[in-house]
């Protein structure tokens, strides 16, 4: 009898250790995540074209293209690609390597390192730009840098941009934004800071531990969206927010703290 009772406790603590450790690990980031901003967005899975839906999450080897609509992927949690109207990509490897096929239009690449990859590269017809850098514009006939540098490449003509310089393959040279790309470049910015923080709530509401925290602190998703909005505007500081989480929950907000940083920074336009 009591070997059936000592067998029985041994099975319940197994299975709230197991029930534990997932409560605790940290989810892995997704592949690739569709933010849509506006209008007709398209995806093909490996099939055919069909309305894209805004949060979906994608997976190496699926495309992304735009009619009048305009939408960001974002990679690994942390490195993004914005589509312009009239634009297709092709993630054509994802992983410490990230590699995309940019088949037509525009795309904005803002590579932040959040992910971990080393190589980051994007391939158009007629060009390779492979990064160094962490922000640049692309299409298929040049290529504007604002951070760092980039290896614009074409057949075996290697140029490279860097920050506040553009550059066109046909011409083979190298000369400063002109004002109104500069402009249009700038304007990105907040844009790249909205999907940021709709990266970061998802990162929350996939540790819902984190959300149960919060509440029995009192703070409702409303709360905790106006706390972060307090950080974000440096009236609060995440770093004491990290250090003042429960030890054993600091690994799940360890990459929400990394995209608040982010944020940060790119609001201060560095």
């Amino acid at each position: 009898m009591k070997k059936g009772i000592l067998i029985g406790i041994i099975i319940v603590v197994a299975v709230l250790a197991v029930i534990a450790y997932f409560a605790l690990a940290v989810p892995a980031p997704s592949d690739a995540v569709l933010y849509i901003e506006r209008g007709d967005v398209q995806v093909n899975m490996g099939g055919q074209w069909t309305p894209g839906t805004d949060e979906m999450e994608l997976g190496q080897g699926d495309s992304v293209k735009t009619g009048d609509g305009e939408a960001t992927v974002v990679i690994l949690e942390g490195e993004m690609i914005r589509l312009e109207p009239n634009s297709e990509i092709k993630l054509e490897k994802i992983g410490k390597s990230i590699s995309i096929k940019q088949l037509a239009g525009e795309t904005l690449n803002k590579v932040t390192r959040l992910s971990g990859m080393t190589d980051y590269s994007v391939q158009t017809a007629s060009t390779m730009a492979s990064v160094r850098g962490t922000e640049f514009l692309l299409s298929d006939d040049d290529v504007a840098v604002t951070e760092g540098d980039v290896d614009y490449t074409h057949d075996k003509d290697l140029l490279n941009v860097g920050a506040g310089k553009q550059a066109k393959w046909k011409l083979g040279t190298v000369e400063d934004i002109d004002a109104a790309k500069l402009e249009r470049l700038k304007k990105f910015r907040q844009k790249q800071i909205d999907v940021l923080k709709r990266v970061r709530m998802r990162e929350l509401e996939k540790n819902r531990i984190l959300l149960k925290l919060a509440e029995a602190k009192g703070m409702d998703e409303t709360g905790l969206r106006q706390e972060l909005t307090a950080i974000d505007a440096g009236e609060k500081n995440e770093t004491a927010l990290l250090e003042n989480a429960p030890s054993i929950v600091r690994n799940k907000l360890h990459r929400a703290f990394l995209l608040t940083q982010k944020i940060k920074e790119i609001q201060a336009g560095r």
